[in-house]
């Protein structure tokens, strides 16, 4: 079960950074590639804890409002990632992807050892694991099923990024955390 642990852990890794791979490498001369794993505003504020982290500061100031500050916030992931790339010469961009690398293969042994709980059969467990990787949310279909039925209940979309195993691995190294 550990090779599949393994197998599954790479293919998930390939299918996160694909799309970066593929930007980077699309990327026209004279441009740069930004490494962002999507399109959340908050990349900027993780980027920059990142450098705070690496010159040695522990409670973060963000740089991107314009409310006083008369402390800062400490946060361990951001600060952990930051003595990382400061201990290894990285930059923030590859700091922030590599601790994402490292992290998918504990949340992954972490859903399947919850997954053994409840079957155990590992035919069972490996197909229920497969399930909790890749498949998203409902909150399309339950809009859909709204929709069909005549309800004028307006939700907002409820398939957020860390309510699914898939998009939480896609998404920011203290979510996966």
């Amino acid at each position: 079960e550990w090779l599949f642990l393994g197998i599954m852990w790479v293919i998930t890794a390939i299918i996160i950074f694909i799309p970066l791979i593929v930007g980077y490498s699309m990327t026209p001369p004279g441009s740069d590639f930004l490494f962002r794993p999507n399109g959340y505003a908050d990349n900027m504020v993780y980027l920059s804890q990142i450098e705070q982290a690496k010159r040695g500061v522990f409670f973060f100031k963000d740089f991107f409002t314009s409310e006083p500050q008369a402390f800062g916030v400490a946060n361990l992931v951001w600060y952990a990632i930051g003595v990382f790339a400061r201990i290894f010469h990285l930059s923030s961009f590859i700091a922030f992807h590599v601790a994402r690398f490292f992290l998918i293969p504990i949340c992954l042994v972490s859903g399947y050892y919850l997954i053994s709980f409840f079957f155990e059969k590992p035919s069972k467990r490996k197909i229920c694991f497969i399930f909790f990787i890749f498949a998203s949310g409902m909150g399309g279909w339950i809009k859909v099923f709204l929709h069909l039925y005549g309800s004028s209940i307006l939700l907002p979309s409820v398939d957020f990024g860390e309510d699914f195993s898939f998009t939480l691995l896609y998404s920011f190294p203290h979510f996966i955390a």
